[in-house]
Protein backbone atom coordinates (compact mmCIF):
# COMPACT_ATOMS: atom_id res chain seq x y z
CA UNK A 1 0.00 0.00 0.00
CA UNK A 2 2.88 2.33 0.81
CA UNK A 3 4.35 1.88 -2.68
CA UNK A 4 1.05 2.76 -4.35
CA UNK A 5 0.72 5.88 -2.18
CA UNK A 6 4.26 6.91 -3.07
CA UNK A 7 3.56 6.43 -6.78
CA UNK A 8 0.31 8.44 -6.59
CA UNK A 9 1.99 11.27 -4.69
CA UNK A 10 4.83 11.24 -7.25
CA UNK A 11 2.37 11.47 -10.14
CA UNK A 12 0.50 14.34 -8.46
CA UNK A 13 3.76 16.25 -7.92
CA UNK A 14 4.87 15.60 -11.51
CA UNK A 15 1.51 16.83 -12.83
CA UNK A 16 1.68 19.94 -10.63
CA UNK A 17 5.18 20.68 -11.99
CA UNK A 18 3.94 20.32 -15.58
CA UNK A 19 1.00 22.66 -14.90
CA UNK A 20 3.33 25.20 -13.29
CA UNK A 21 5.71 25.06 -16.29
CA UNK A 22 2.77 25.53 -18.65
CA UNK A 23 1.54 28.56 -16.67
CA UNK A 24 5.03 30.11 -16.61
CA UNK A 25 5.37 29.63 -20.37
CA UNK A 26 1.91 31.11 -21.01
CA UNK A 27 2.63 34.08 -18.73
CA UNK A 28 5.89 34.78 -20.56
CA UNK A 29 4.14 34.67 -23.94
CA UNK A 30 1.42 37.15 -22.98
CA UNK A 31 1.93 40.75 -24.06
CA UNK A 32 -0.76 43.19 -23.12
CA UNK A 33 -1.67 46.53 -24.60
CA UNK A 34 -3.24 48.73 -21.99
CA UNK A 35 -3.93 52.35 -21.27
CA UNK A 36 -4.91 55.07 -23.71
CA UNK A 37 -3.27 55.27 -27.14
CA UNK A 38 -3.45 58.59 -29.00
CA UNK A 39 -4.59 57.75 -32.53
CA UNK A 40 -5.18 59.98 -35.55
CA UNK A 41 -8.82 60.12 -36.57
CA UNK A 42 -7.96 60.21 -40.26
CA UNK A 43 -4.97 57.93 -40.87
CA UNK A 44 -5.14 55.77 -37.68
CA UNK A 45 -1.45 56.31 -36.84
CA UNK A 46 -0.47 55.97 -33.18
CA UNK A 47 1.41 58.85 -31.49
CA UNK A 48 4.32 57.83 -29.26
CA UNK A 49 5.32 59.70 -26.11
CA UNK A 50 8.25 61.10 -28.11
CA UNK A 51 5.79 62.74 -30.53
CA UNK A 52 6.57 60.47 -33.48
CA UNK A 53 3.78 58.64 -35.32
CA UNK A 54 3.56 54.99 -36.40
CA UNK A 55 1.05 52.99 -38.45
CA UNK A 56 -1.34 51.14 -36.13
CA UNK A 57 -0.45 47.77 -37.67
CA UNK A 58 3.26 48.31 -36.99
CA UNK A 59 2.56 49.48 -33.45
CA UNK A 60 0.35 46.52 -32.56
CA UNK A 61 2.72 44.06 -34.26
CA UNK A 62 5.59 45.43 -32.12
CA UNK A 63 3.63 45.25 -28.87
CA UNK A 64 1.59 42.07 -29.28
CA UNK A 65 1.98 38.67 -30.89
CA UNK A 66 -0.38 39.39 -33.79
CA UNK A 67 -0.22 40.08 -37.48
CA UNK A 68 -2.79 41.63 -39.78
CA UNK A 69 -4.62 40.38 -42.82
CA UNK A 70 -6.31 43.25 -44.61
CA UNK A 71 -9.63 43.09 -46.31
CA UNK A 72 -12.42 45.45 -47.22
CA UNK A 73 -15.67 45.68 -45.35
CA UNK A 74 -18.52 45.30 -47.87
CA UNK A 75 -20.13 48.64 -46.89
CA UNK A 76 -16.82 50.49 -47.44
CA UNK A 77 -16.26 48.71 -50.75
CA UNK A 78 -19.69 49.72 -52.07
CA UNK A 79 -19.13 53.35 -50.97
CA UNK A 80 -15.68 53.33 -52.58
CA UNK A 81 -17.07 51.96 -55.83
CA UNK A 82 -19.80 54.62 -55.72
CA UNK A 83 -17.13 57.30 -55.34
CA UNK A 84 -18.18 58.44 -51.86
CA UNK A 85 -16.04 58.45 -48.74
CA UNK A 86 -16.59 55.43 -46.46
Amino acid sequence: MRVITTIIVGLVVLNAQRVEQHLIKARNEVKALQGIMPICTWCRKIRHDSGSWQQIEEYVRAHADVDFSHGTWPDCLSKYLEGTEP
